[in-house]
């Protein structure tokens, strides 16, 4: 998507995190048989890098029309002041199947000349001719 749409593509982070009782605060390990792993890796900062940019590039004027592949609710405050301040339009696209929240379709319906959110179909893209982003 790089190279052939000249998509920007927004990148956060991989980190461990250490699994820790709540209750007596023991470092906890995976209920999975055998297994003796006491960490997990979490995202961190990609729904706030791509908030950033879509909001830092509206301030520029950059596009017209924005299409943010993401399902992470915290996305939305910045596609509400982005279409609130600079009306413009933003397409949502849900990974595959990914159940979200309800917050996604309250925001389509709040911003309904401004804001669409659909799910990305791959098999879709798929099918598409090469030069189609060019176009």
């Amino acid at each position: 998507m790089e190279e052939v749409a000249e998509a920007k593509i927004i990148e956060g982070s991989l980190r461990k995190r250490n699994l820790i009782c709540p209750e007596c605060k023991e470092l906890l390990t995976r209920r999975t048989p055998g297994c003796r792993c006491s960490e997990r890796l979490a995202e961190k900062m990609t729904d706030v890098n791509i908030a950033l940019h879509l909001f830092e590039d509206a301030l520029d004027g950059k596009f017209d029309r924005a299409y943010p592949v993401s399902a992470d609710v915290d996305l939305i405050p910045a596609v509400q002041r982005v279409v609130g301040r600079f009306r413009l339009k933003v397409h949502v696209l849900r990974p595959p199947d990914f159940r979200s929240a309800s917050d996604f379709a309250d925001l389509q319906r709040r911003y309904r000349d401004h804001v669409e959110v659909c799910d990305l179909e791959l098999r879709k893209l798929r099918r598409m001719p090469d030069d189609l982003p060019k176009r």
